[in-house]
């Protein structure tokens, strides 16, 4: 009995249908890979960075540099995800605000953005819990570097960190955000 050759993914009767329609597996499955590697880095580099059973906060005792250290370790994970070919191939927009921009502006169909935050969303939830894995007791004092936007007790202004890391940390001013739509809000960097 003769063995039936592979067919290339390419060549496929499946695949050739969902290209025709504008059906985007592969940006997608990009998306999903880029966001859920962005999300295990901040669990990690927050776990990292600021949980008192971590060697960083012993060797780094100043907080506004470790918050720096942080934002580069992030910016590079960022840079890693937008030059990779899965990046390159989507867009690398790793959140749904910069998805929600493309489609504002008529850069995407609707079922391709609704594809991409589904991945997203998915990815982001699956790097969270890599992340929670991976780092456990440490993560677990960052509160796995979940963060809920409240007001900064001495600013009046709203912060996206967790409480612990109030003191210098990166606010947006309401009016900011009220004048750009969320869209465009400005951010300032308060350091001690």
């Amino acid at each position: 009995m003769a063995i039936p050759a592979l067919i290339p993914l390419e060549e496929s009767d499946f695949y050739v249908d969902w290209k025709r329609y504008g059906y985007h597996l592969e940006e997608y499955l990009s998306e999903f890979g880029g966001t859920l590697f962005s999300i295990f880095c901040v669990v990690g580099a927050v776990a990292w960075m600021f949980s008192s059973s971590s060697p960083i906060p012993q060797a780094i005792h100043s907080h506004a540099l470790r918050l720096f250290l942080t934002g580069l370790m992030l910016g590079g994970a960022g840079g890693i995800v937008a030059i990779s070919p899965p990046g390159r191939l989507s867009g690398a927009h790793i959140h749904p605000a910069a998805t929600l921009g493309f489609w504002a502006l008529g850069k995407m169909h609707f079922r391709n953005a609704a594809g991409y935050i589904v991945s997203q969303m998915l990815g982001g939830v699956c790097g969270a819990f890599l992340g929670h894995l991976a780092f456990g007791q440490m993560a677990n004092q960052v509160q796995n570097a979940f963060m809920i936007p409240a007001i900064a007790p001495s600013s009046g202004m709203i912060s996206c960190l967790p409480e612990s890391l109030y003191s210098p940390s990166i606010f947006a001013t309401e009016r900011g955000m009220r004048e750009n739509n969320l869209l465009s809000a400005s951010a300032t960097v308060f350091l001690d």
